[in-house]
């Protein structure tokens, strides 16, 4: 099941060049509400992209907000979410 309309969404690009595809990584909420635009620090982590099949490393940095339509429902990837309490509780 999907939301309906444009959501705002923390997202990475693949780093592989033949590839880029933007890999979502937690759905923040609708565009319309914008209350969430600063990403608390992260640490590090590693994904694998399923649709080239590498597998990369990714820091904040890389993590950028972007509008999604329709993203899927309760989406989040445990990668990203783990990086994410990791700082808060080392």
């Amino acid at each position: 099941m999907n939301y309906d309309g444009n959501y705002d969404c923390w997202t990475v690009i693949c780093k592989n060049k033949e590839c880029g595809y933007t890999l979502l990584l937690q759905v923040i909420g609708p565009v319309e509400m914008r209350k969430f635009d600063v990403l608390p620090h992260v640490t590090g982590f590693t994904i694998t992209c399923p649709v080239c099949k590498n597998e990369e490393s990714y820091g904040g940095s890389d993590v950028k907000k972007r509008e999604l339509l329709n993203p899927p429902k309760d989406y989040l990837r445990h990668e990203f979410i783990d990086a994410l309490r990791w700082v808060a509780h080392p």
